[in-house]
């Protein structure tokens, strides 16, 4: 890291030191994304540009803003870097759909300054931790942004499923499994397997199940006080649990999924040309009439 001479020429114009991660190397940024940087060291008193590779959580304090320029992706791995940071985070979408990277390049580079400045608003998004316990023991943890899937894998027989919460026996069923989502993530995997779609700024959890083999097993919202504890019963070699569609562990019969609402919050920045049900309209076509029709 580097700072910018201080003189009166090159002053930034805003005091913040700016964590910019990268979805891909370095050497293969984009000119948008080569743009985007260059503005951020003329505005920023010192940018530090990183791809974002690996896990490695981001502490408090590492920087006064954090940048995303990439895909849904790029910003799901960053949310679970910056679970316990407490850094406001900016996504710019420099990939496809772009429903969590709330700025597109040019809102992002006409609204640098005030997002720099601290003007606009940054609201907690809330965030998943799961663990998966075999043996009374834990073998996996880890913090999600979007959702935990439960998935029968391979060679994709049924697998059956307990579900707690609130340490009450929900459910035990037979299906190709189940997803714990965020209200961020009831617009990804869980949406597309016919979960209903919270607003973001809610606290909840939404429990779908996948091709339940039983009609009366619908999607639930719960309360984000209590832990779901999910039981798998009868598993396969392939069964897992998914972690925002990038981690995975295995799973066997007797484990224990555990899965809770984070103490802590993602801060996000939002883009006020952006509000929500416009970019459900837009991006998703949510609310729209039939082909056809006017």
């Amino acid at each position: 890291m580097a700072k910018r001479a201080n003189n009166a020429e090159n002053t930034p114009a805003c005091d913040s030191r700016v964590l910019v991660l990268l979805g891909k190397p370095a050497a293969e940024c984009s000119l948008v994304a080569q743009t985007l940087i260059a503005r951020l060291r003329e505005l920023a008193r010192m940018v530090e540009v990183a791809s974002d590779v690996g896990d490695a959580p981001i502490g408090p304090g590492s920087a006064d803003m954090v940048v995303v320029l990439g895909g849904d992706g790029s910003f799901l791995g960053a949310a679970r870097r910056l679970a316990q940071s407490k850094i406001p985070v900016v996504g710019v979408n420099l990939g496809r759909l772009g429903f969590l990277t709330e700025f597109n390049p040019k809102d992002f580079f006409d609204l640098m300054g005030d997002i720099l400045a601290g003007k606009l608003t940054a609201l907690p998004r809330m965030m998943l931790n799961v663990t998966v316990c075999r043996g009374a023991r834990p073998c996996f943890s880890s913090p999600a942004m979007n959702d935990v899937s439960i998935v029968a894998g391979e060679p994709f027989r049924m697998i059956e499923l307990n579900v707690r919460h609130r340490e009450v026996e929900v459910c035990t069923f037979l299906g190709d499994g189940l997803i714990v989502s965020t209200p961020s993530g009831s617009t990804a995997y869980t949406l597309s397997a016919g979960g209903p779609i919270l607003m973001p700024s809610m606290q909840a959890m939404v429990m779908t199940p996948l091709a339940a083999h039983n009609l009366y097993i619908r999607p639930v919202v719960l309360t984000s006080e209590y832990a779901v504890q999910i039981r798998p019963l009868r598993a396969n070699p392939g069964t897992t649990a998914s972690i925002d569609g990038q981690l995975r562990c295995p799973l066997a019969v007797g484990d224990i999924i555990e899965v809770v609402a984070s103490q802590n919050y993602l801060w996000v920045v939002q883009n006020p040309r952006w509000p929500f049900f416009r970019t459900l309209r837009t991006k998703m076509n949510w609310g729209a009439n039939p082909s056809g029709m006017k």
